[in-house]
């Protein structure tokens, strides 16, 4: 360590020599440039630093030299203002847990204000004022011009919706509350009998139509027969949202229909393809609005673990694409998109007389997938029902 202290001596000595001879040629010579006048009074700055006897006080009086300046600002009176001085002083930053609790506490006020809000309305003097007042806006909106008509009656619709929520969909404040907790179990009643539902879930007729579920429509009013148990009552809900997702009939018929109209399109364009199903539609599963998935092929190729070619299914879908847009067919079909950028292309259609979706591709990936799940079905007869879910 001496010896690194005795070098660093004289090189600081041969630096204050190369200092001191630049200072006399520059009093030498008065016809300096102005860079190179800068740039001797910057090394005399530099040197004014070093301090032989504190090393750590040399380093970090050149650090501090090195920083960038203060950020200065514009007052009001377009004087410069410059900001504190932060050297030395910690700046003091919010810890997680405070923010967390900042969080909380204004979740509690927005509550609270909610509270607030909800006794007020649920006097029947103030909820009449409320009305009364949207009824007074509404004439006045009627009344202004420029404003379309579909704007303004969302408009009046989503307020009116806010106003009367009360009515509707009940208070969510103290009173929602204790009815939460009395369908939750509060009440007294036998062991293994379910508790009330809740009002999303209760077949009631008196709700509103957007807080019933819509598979529980066709059962029965739960309010107006015994009791049953938690488990007969889980197997009865889960049979009614099979029954709802299940197409009917003719719903099965609108689908044939929308294939059948796909197959007579393709057959004048090309006597060698063939269209087939695939997807839900192909392994039972299907829903009531589901889509057709349809895969174009040629008739007779093999179809066991060969890919076509990408261009060639390009091409091919580009053929039908442009089919569709023919006058003949323009009144079936509705060409909504042409997904050529993936790796398995896609026409996505619409079929006007059903208001079914269609999409069309050229792979034999999906035919696979439809063949290993007609197999898992045909070994797991009693699990087909699990799809949906």
């Amino acid at each position: 360590m001496p010896g690194c202290r005795h070098r660093l001596q004289l090189l600081i000595a041969s630096i204050r020599v190369r200092v001191d001879a630049r200072h006399y040629h520059v009093r030498a010579d008065r016809n300096l440039s102005p860079a190179q006048s800068t740039e001797n009074r910057l090394k005399d700055e530099y040197a004014a630093l070093i301090d032989p006897k504190d090393l750590r006080g040399t380093l970090e009086s050149i650090r501090g030299a090195n920083r960038a300046n203060v950020i200065r600002k514009i007052g009001d009176t377009t004087e410069r203002l410059s900001l504190p001085e932060l050297e030395g002083i910690a700046l003091e930053k919010p810890s997680k847990d405070a923010l967390a609790i900042r969080r909380v506490e204004s979740r509690l006020q927005r509550a609270e204000r909610q509270e607030q809000r909800s006794r007020e309305l649920r006097d029947p003097r103030n909820l009449d004022d409320a009305l009364n007042r949207f009824q007074l806006h509404a004439d006045r909106r009627r009344s202004r011009k420029g404003i379309p008509p579909n704007l303004l009656k969302s408009i009046m619709r989503r307020q009116k919706q806010q106003i009367e929520g009360l009515a509707l969909l009940g208070v969510k404040g103290e009173a929602s509350q204790k009815s939460l907790a009395n369908d939750m179990g509060s009440e007294k009643r036998p062991a293994g009998m379910a508790p009330r539902l809740l009002p999303d879930w209760r077949h009631d007729r008196s709700l509103h139509i957007h807080r019933r579920a819509p598979w529980l429509r066709s059962l029965v009013d739960s309010d107006g027969g015994p009791r049953k148990v938690s488990h007969e009552r889980l197997l009865t809900e889960i049979q009614a949202f099979e029954d709802f997702i299940t197409p009917s009939a003719a719903e099965e018929s609108a689908a044939e229909q929308a294939f059948a109209d796909f197959q007579r399109m393709l057959q004048p364009l090309r006597p060698e393809l063939d269209a087939e199903l695939i997807g839900s539609r192909a392994s039972g599963l299907a829903s009531a609005l589901s889509d057709i998935d349809i895969n174009v092929r040629v008739r007779g190729q093999e179809r066991y673990d060969t890919y076509e070619d990408r261009e060639g299914a390009l091409q091919l879908l580009s053929t039908v694409w442009k089919n569709l847009h023919n006058q003949v067919y323009r009144k079936t079909f509705s060409p909504m998109n042409y997904v050529s950028r993936p790796k398995v292309p896609i026409l996505k259609l619409w079929h006007t007389n059903t208001g079914l979706r269609m999409d069309v591709q050229s792979s034999n990936g999906a035919f696979n997938s439809l063949v290993y799940i007609k197999s898992y079905q045909r070994e797991f007869q009693q699990s087909s029902g699990y799809f949906w879910y």
